[in-house]
């Protein structure tokens, strides 16, 4: 049904206060305060809808007992995130740089909806919340970083963080679920590195890295009744790459392979606000290969390509299907290794960029994206 006032308002202001201070020569200091806060809704006519829903009482109208009706809501995000930043930087002019930074950061948010409106008569507060929750979330991390000129054309780098998070979530859902939980989860992040300069027009490096992700506040609330809470994600990346450049021709290649404990997935749902909706799977990897070159045609001609191939794979893959004729009851299905959701094998791309004026140019973008 078509209605004049459906919209959807939502509004971010940001706020920055940076500060930077050179120590001495060889010390600077970046700090930065930061603030965002966002508030709005969406309204929505919604037909038929039963009064239970809403936590609202039946409508009686003389011996009749009604039990729904056309209404209209609103479904409110009230959001704050703020934070503290900093990082002491370090430069010998020489052989070595370095960074400790680290960073406090904390976000609250109320969601609630209310009823505005209802073509049948029932009692109700102005601005009747049917439902309500607040989320809140601590994240705290401390990091290190260092890159030391070993030697003429080899460089070292590493660095390490350490990260801290804290969920709260309190209240229930529009569908009226008490969502009420709490996480805290606490992750080492380190990584490792080489770059070598073989000459001026030939480069190349490898990486070694270990990374850690909360799964999001949509994966906690929507999750699959039947399954699991969703837990964090490991990730262990190794990537080795090459470089060479000339006046005409530049060209690339990194070969990576990602493995992953407990990664979280796209499943292909969304939540009843379109969120995509994500859960773990045990064991799974991707690897390919990246590829770019950049050709110079001629003086006004341009020519980028780009390309990956990879294999992104499930390595135990368990699918749970509801059946609705038995519910709740769900059909098992174990798929073995599979291909991981929105992971095509083969993406491409292309862009020829044109300058037939100094300071203006004109491109033709071209993109492929395999099956998926």
């Amino acid at each position: 049904m078509y209605y004049e006032y459906q919209t959807d308002n939502y509004r971010q202001t940001h706020y920055h206060l940076n500060w930077l201070q050179n120590l001495n020569k060889n010390l600077n200091l970046a700090t930065a305060l930061h603030y965002t806060r966002g508030i709005g809704y969406y309204e929505e006519y919604k037909m038929d809808q039963d009064f239970s829903d809403y936590q609202l009482e039946n409508a009686v109208i003389g011996t009749d007992t009604v039990t729904s009706s056309d209404l209209i809501r609103r479904r409110y995000l009230d959001n704050n995130f703020y934070g503290f930043t900093f990082g002491l930087n370090y430069d010998n002019k020489s052989s070595i740089t370095g960074t400790i930074g680290g960073a406090l950061n904390y976000y609250d948010g109320d969601h609630y909806g209310e009823v505005v409106w209802s073509q049948i008569a029932v009692q109700f507060d102005k601005n009747y919340r049917w439902y309500e929750s607040r989320s809140d979330k601590t994240d705290a991390n401390m990091y290190a970083k260092i890159n030391w000129q070993a030697a003429e054309k080899l460089n070292l780098y590493g660095d390490l963080q350490i990260r801290r998070i804290a969920y709260s979530i309190n209240g229930i859902d529009n569908d009226l679920r008490d969502i009420s939980q709490d996480h805290i989860y606490t992750f080492l992040n380190p990584k490792l590195g080489a770059y070598v300069n073989i000459n001026e027009q030939n480069e190349a490096y490898m990486s070694v890295a270990v990374g850690n992700r909360e799964p999001n506040r949509s994966a906690l609330i929507d999750a699959n009744p039947a399954r699991p809470l969703p837990t964090a994600e490991s990730l262990y990346n190794t990537e080795a790459g090459y470089k060479f450049i000339s006046r005409s021709v530049s060209a690339s290649a990194n070969l990576y392979y990602m493995y992953y404990i407990d990664q979280l997935v796209l499943t292909g749902r969304i939540n009843d606000v379109g969120d995509p909706v994500m859960e773990n799977v045990d064991r799974s990897y991707r690897t390919g290969l990246e590829v770019a070159l950049a050709i110079k045609l001629c003086k006004k001609l341009r020519w980028d390509l780009n390309a990956t191939v990879s294999s992104n794979k499930i390595l135990d893959f368990t699918e749970y299907v509801d059946n609705w004729d038995e519910w709740p009851n769900q059909v098992i299905n174990n798929l073995g290794k599979t291909d991981i959701a929105f992971s095509p094998a083969l993406t491409a791309g292309s862009i020829f960029t044109w300058e037939p004026l100094k300071n203006f140019n004109i491109s033709l973008f071209s993109k492929y994206v395999g099956k998926q």
